[in-house]
């Protein structure tokens, strides 16, 4: 995380257990924090993770790229059914076995300051997304 710094409050330790809560509440492979960069507005970066390599903390990806990005831009939870139909998607190693992703933005002051991604083997049912999205 090295030149970001993250809003008042939140702690690495908080969002991680975020991720870790999402990948047990939702039987999910992975999780990540996504947030944007504000010296490179249009660049996420992956400040937490769990049920990945710890190598993705500080990882960059273009906004437009994956649901986080999505979530982020349309202050909504999206849905990716199929991961390897997307035109771009993260092309990190622990990723690639995602079958299918979801991601919810992360609200603070009001305001969309990230997105949490998950990714499963299995299809999310309505449920599963109406918990992400909370």
């Amino acid at each position: 995380m090295q030149g970001f710094a993250l809003p008042p409050g939140y702690v690495p330790t908080v969002l991680e257990r975020m991720c870790h809560h999402a990948c047990h509440v939702l039987e999910a492979m992975g999780a990540a924090v996504f947030v944007r960069d504000p010296a490179s507005p249009t660049e996420l970066i992956v400040v937490a993770a769990s049920g990945l390599e710890d190598e993705l903390i500080g990882e960059r990806t273009p906004e437009d790229q994956g649901p986080a990005g999505h979530a982020m831009l349309y202050g909504r939870p999206v849905y990716v059914p199929h991961c390897d139909r997307l035109p771009r998607r993260m092309e990190h190693a622990a990723m690639k076995s995602w079958k299918a992703a979801a991601a919810a933005p992360v609200m603070y002051s009001g305001a969309v300051q990230g997105a949490v991604a998950v990714g499963v083997r299995e299809a999310l049912g309505l449920r599963e997304l109406q918990l992400l999205g909370q």
